[in-house]
C-alpha cells in the first residue's frame, strides 16, 4: 500500500509536464481530504458505480487502474450554483477477495481529494 501512494504521489509530479514543477499545486499539511466508500461483497462480474458530490470543480483526476473508470459531471443548481458530480464505476473482473483503489481529484483551489474505493470481491 505504500508503494502504491508513493507512486501516485510520483505520477502527480510526472504529470507537470515540461515545466518541472511550476505546473503542479504546492499541497500544505492537512490539504489532502482522504474519502473512503466500502461497496461490500461484490462479484466479480459485476461493475458497481458510486458518485460523490462537489461543491468546487474538479480540474484532474487520475486513477491508476483501468479498473476504475471515472466521469465528472456539473449540474447547474438555480440560481447561480454549480454542483460537480463524481462517477466512479469499478469493474472487479480479474480480483478476488480484499480491494483498494485510490481516485485522486485536484479542484479549482489545488486541494487534493482521494476517493478511496474498498470491497471484497467474490
Amino acid at each position: 500500500m505504500v508503494k502504491l501512494r508513493f507512486f501516485l504521489f510520483l505520477l502527480l509530479f510526472l504529470l507537470a509536464g515540461q515545466n518541472g514543477f511550476a505546473g503542479l499545486p504546492s499541497f500544505a499539511e492537512g490539504e489532502v481530504k482522504v474519502i473512503e466508500y466500502n461497496l461490500g461483497e461484490v462479484l466479480s462480474d459485476n461493475t458497481i458505480e458510486k458518485s460523490f458530490e462537489f461543491k468546487k470543480r474538479i480540474v484532474s483526476v487520475v486513477t491508476l487502474c483501468d479498473c476504475v473508470h471515472v466521469e465528472v459531471i456539473e449540474k447547474k443548481i438555480p440560481p447561480n450554483d454549480d454542483l460537480y458530480v463524481v462517477k466512479v464505476a469499478f469493474n472487479p473482473e480479474g480480483y478476488e477477495g480484499p480491494v483498494e483503489q485510490d481516485v485522486c481529484l485536484i479542484d479549482e483551489d489545488d486541494s487534493l481529494v482521494t476517493l478511496r474505493i474498498k470491497a471484497f470481491v467474490k
